[in-house]
């Protein structure tokens, strides 16, 4: 159960239940929503049919890079050591690993996690989109 977003790049994410809601993902600047209103293919395990897409080109990574700060700084959230993390598109389930088994969870740090992974994907791919469940 749970509602999940599917990254381009492979990487799923979870929101985290009870925590998030799906409304964080449009937190992040530079987002382009392009709803359809055409049934698309299924695109997860449970054959529902996703009809929301985002898409970010890498050049808003620098703007995504200081609202993770804003909000590292206003909720006391810790300092992420990326240099850890592969520097490659593959990194980034360590990432999130990383970061569920370091980081309390509440409202803020889904929201900060959820930005980490988009942040950490855009420094490897140069367009980056996602379908996920509203």
């Amino acid at each position: 159960m749970g509602r999940w977003v599917y990254f381009s790049s492979g990487f799923d994410y979870k929101f985290w239940f009870g925590i998030q809601p799906t409304q964080d993902i449009f937190e992040f600047y530079g987002a382009l929503c392009e709803d359809s209103e055409e049934e698309e293919e299924s695109y997860n395990k449970d054959s529902i049919k996703l009809p929301h897409k985002l898409s970010w080109e890498s050049t808003v990574k620098d703007n995504i890079q200081v609202y993770l700060e804003d909000l590292k700084e206003t909720y006391c959230l810790p300092e992420i050591p990326w240099a850890s993390f592969e520097s490659s598109i593959d990194g980034t389930e360590d990432l999130y690993k990383y970061i569920c088994d370091n980081i309390n969870q509440s409202r803020e740090a889904a929201k900060y996690a959820l930005g980490c992974v988009i942040y950490h994907q855009l420094l490897y791919e140069d367009d980056l989109t996602c379908t996920f469940e509203y």
